[in-house]
């Protein structure tokens, strides 16, 4: 049989472009946003006597994000190059059934989600609702809540413990920590002035240890 030169171009061009989106790395049931897009950013602060004050969510745009993130990449750069550390470095992978011993610390929420903190994004693109912390400690997910701006008000959707999202360190290093779908324990080890990273856990992000 012989087969026709163009429909031989259009199978290769249909074969390239399923290669070309085929993102192993991302959220299948993920759709593009906007820059206008509004997500949410709240803001929570660890008190002296150890109690978390929330106040109320700020509303952030796609086009903010993006902007801050450009930022972010330009002062992690510099200050990796500043203190010899290798800007855009990999992370180490994957530990599967890694020992968590107990770590005890001060992280907090970082108010002003300066570029020092570790972000972490509720979408696997650094954009989406996020929510920034500093310091060293270990931070459980499922006490933080996420909320969306429904009907002119700010409604609670959820909490932080998400199957997929993004991350991007800052000055601490650490790992992001959850199950797989059988049960085991996994660990995303990050360095400090890390490079942007994806997660996923089959049973959610449960606690992140920032070192």
């Amino acid at each position: 049989m012989r087969i026709q030169p163009h429909l031989l171009l259009c199978c290769l061009a249909a074969f390239l472009f399923t290669a070309c989106v085929d993102d192993p790395d991302a959220n299948p049931d993920e759709v593009p946003v906007a820059d206008d897009a509004v997500f949410h950013e709240i803001v929570a602060t660890l008190q002296p006597d150890g109690t978390v004050t929330f106040a109320q969510p700020r509303a952030i745009t796609v086009r903010e994000e993006r902007e801050q993130n450009a930022m972010k990449a330009r002062m992690v750069a510099a200050a990796a190059s500043r203190s010899g550390a290798t800007p855009g470095a990999p992370d180490t992978g994957v530990v599967v059934n890694a020992g968590f011993g107990g770590v005890s610390g001060t992280a907090t929420r970082d108010t002003s989600c300066a570029w020092e903190s570790l972000w972490v994004y509720s979408r696997t693109d650094w954009t989406g609702d996020r929510i920034c912390f500093i310091g060293n400690g270990i931070l459980y997910m499922k006490n933080y809540d996420r909320f969306g701006f429904i009907a002119g008000m700010w409604l609670w959707v959820g909490n932080w413990r998400l199957a997929w999202g993004s991350y991007w360190p800052g000055t601490n290093s650490g790992g992001l920590n959850g199950k797989s779908a059988s049960g085991v324990w996994q660990s995303t080890p990050f360095p400090r002035y890390g490079r942007q990273g994806i997660f996923h856990f089959d049973d959610g992000l449960d606690f992140i240890n920032l070192l």
